[in-house]
């Protein structure tokens, strides 16, 4: 009876050991994946912003070509261009109905959405206004800036993309060559997984090639 009572104590006791550890992968799991999930959101919605922000600029330079004030031409922007920049935009708008200052409205958008391109545009704003001068020629100027840094930028992803997928080549050659030769002549192969030199070596291959991976990635991550 004693025997059956502690076997049963150390079934319980592996269930909860077992349980225990599920719980802590789980919860740290979970307490780690919400803050990459909203920035790759973040960097997605930042990206949209500024393949939007030449469609905005020339929307706010034709609108003050035919004499309308700055917060109409920003209307325009709201009503015909899609979100992120017409919510951005009309977030602008609503702020400087409650009193907000336009400068400060401006600050806060670039508080909200930092970008180079948001930082010409509302220093140009706080410029001109202080010294005067045409804002629409600043804003087609602004929008030819910001049309050949995203011509740049795209040729620069293309090759990030090729160099990426030739280290992904290179990186996968040695799971598929050690495949290929398990399945066509798997005895010369045993003695990489049955003898412990074997397994050195096959360990210190895999930590140089995960080294390799790991520069890869860093040589092919380059910011835009």
């Amino acid at each position: 009876g004693f025997s059956i009572i502690l076997f049963g104590l150390m079934g319980a006791l592996g269930k909860f050991g077992a349980g225990a550890f599920l719980a802590g992968v789980t919860s740290f799991v979970m307490w780690r994946l919400p803050r990459p999930i909203m920035d790759t959101l973040v960097e997605r919605r930042i990206k949209v912003y500024k393949s939007q922000m030449v469609d905005a600029l020339q929307l706010l330079s034709n609108g003050l070509r035919a004499g309308l004030s700055l917060p109409q031409s920003l209307g325009m922007v709201v009503d015909e261009l899609p979100k992120p920049v017409s919510q951005e935009f009309n977030t602008v708008l609503q702020q400087t109905k409650i009193g907000v200052p336009l400068e400060e409205a401006f600050e806060n958008l670039v508080k909200r959405v930092p970008t180079q391109d948001n930082d010409m545009f509302v220093s140009s704003i706080s410029i001109l206004k202080e010294t005067g001068g045409n804002l629409s020629e600043v804003f087609d100027t602004i929008a030819g800036v910001i049309r050949e840094r995203v011509r740049l930028a795209q040729k620069i992803e293309t090759y990030v993309a090729q160099g990426f997928f030739q280290g992904l080549v290179i990186f996968m050659m040695p799971f598929a060559m050690g495949a290929m030769f398990t399945i066509s002549d798997p005895e010369s192969m045993a003695p990489l997984f049955d003898t412990v030199i074997g397994n050195i070596m096959l360990v210190v291959a895999l930590i140089f090639d995960l080294l390799g991976g790991y520069a890869i990635l860093k040589i092919t991550d380059i910011k835009v």
